[in-house]
């Protein structure tokens, strides 16, 4: 007799799945900013809002997405270059 493994819990893959794009830019912003790695505060620091928008933004990127976690977020986002970042300077763009 042969055992079954439980199906694994496929996570959507939201750069194929319209992605990103159900996203407002700040969202998305903060979404590419947590795949690369940085903190809340960081990134809170890099847009120029508050620690606390930026949790915000991020429990609502990751409900739109049907995501779980930061970290599946951060798995899905994309980490190309902002257009709305100076990405020398890092700087939100005038």
């Amino acid at each position: 007799m042969t055992a079954t493994l439980p199906a694994r819990r496929t996570i959507p893959n939201v750069t194929e799945d319209a992605g990103l794009r159900r996203l407002s830019l700040r969202e998305t912003r903060i979404a590419r900013l947590v795949a690369e790695g940085l903190s809340d505060e960081q990134v809170a620091a890099r847009l120029g809002v508050s620690v606390v928008d930026v949790g915000a933004e991020l429990t609502e990127a990751i409900r739109k997405l049907g995501l779980r976690s930061r970290t599946e977020l951060a798995l899905f986002a994309p980490t190309d270059p902002d257009p709305g970042i100076d990405n020398a300077s890092k700087e939100p763009r005038e």
